[in-house]
């Protein structure tokens, strides 16, 4: 789902009317809060939470540099 959010965030609001209206509910509320100018692309290899995705023990988080 976080994908989807991720993939639709730069759309214009009629084509966020065609997704899901979860996802595009999200959308909406993320283009209401923020100015596109401040949007980065994160690279997996800085997400912490896709360290989990990716095999990384739990006693192993605090040795990971981020």
């Amino acid at each position: 789902m976080y994908r989807q959010v991720a993939d639709c965030v730069a759309l214009d609001e009629e084509r966020c009317a065609t997704v899901e209206p979860f996802v595009g509910n999200r959308v909406k509320g993320i283009q209401f809060l923020s100015s596109p100018s401040c949007w980065r692309h994160c690279p997996t290899k800085n997400i912490p939470a896709d360290l989990v995705s990716r095999g990384c023990l739990l006693h192993t988080l605090p040795a990971h540099d981020l």
